[in-house]
């Protein structure tokens, strides 16, 4: 009977050691999951909040936020960066009459018919000009593309034309009607460290009224 006592014993021992084995081993594989290095990823709202300043009053002058620049013209040919520009609250490159503007509101508001909202990046070109918003990751990887162009100007304009390319070579592109509430692309592709991806709005006959809000998330993959 003591002999039988003993092995009960020592089986609940074993089963109690067993069952911390397999606890201290759940943890162990949890924290590797959790120091494991996070997924690359580059989002243009995120992004351009993070200019210095933002989002009252900048002590930032440039064309570029991280992997992000602002120009004008035609993919494939040479391209003017935008002037960089600053009011209160609001953040610019570029002229609407001249080369098309990126414009990243310091806060929500409402300009003429054009609501914006804070720390989404807008778009308008001029009348006869695109205007660009381009990634350069120097990145070698598999890389997800998102997307999404939205009208904020309803009450006026016949709407614009968005195209987003590599390099040269079209990977998408659409038409937003006045007031569409959103075009949505995605996509994956590969990139190194000389590819570029550009995001493009193109104005239609009438230019006016074509704001267009415009954010991307790209995700480098495993």
């Amino acid at each position: 009977m003591l002999l039988k006592i003993l092995t009960c014993k020592e089986a609940k021992m074993l089963r109690r050691r067993l069952m911390a084995l397999s606890a201290a081993s759940f943890v162990l594989m949890s924290s590797v999951n959790v120091l494991a290095a996070p997924a690359r990823s580059w989002n243009l709202s995120r992004d351009v909040m993070s200019i210095p300043g933002y989002p009252i009053v900048p002590s930032y002058v440039g064309n570029a936020v991280g992997t992000w620049s602002f120009w004008s013209g035609t993919v494939g040919t040479p391209l003017p960066l935008l002037t960089f520009t600053s009011a209160t609250n609001v953040f610019y490159w570029g002229n609407v009459f001249t080369t098309g503007v990126v414009i990243v509101p310091g806060l929500s508001f409402t300009s003429v018919t054009a609501n914006f909202t804070k720390g989404l990046v807008s778009l308008h070109p001029s009348p006869t000009q695109p205007v660009i918003v381009k990634w350069a990751g120097s990145t070698t990887s598999a890389v997800r593309v998102l997307a999404r162009f939205s009208d904020i100007d309803p009450n006026c304009g016949d709407g614009v034309k968005w195209v987003v390319y590599k390099n040269t070579t079209v990977l998408g592109s659409g038409v937003i009607a006045n007031g569409n509430h959103g075009a949505v692309f995605g996509t994956a592709v590969s990139v190194v460290p000389a590819d570029s991806l550009y995001f493009v709005v193109e104005p239609h006959a009438n230019y006016q009224c074509d704001n267009t809000a415009l954010d991307v998330l790209i995700t480098a993959t495993p």
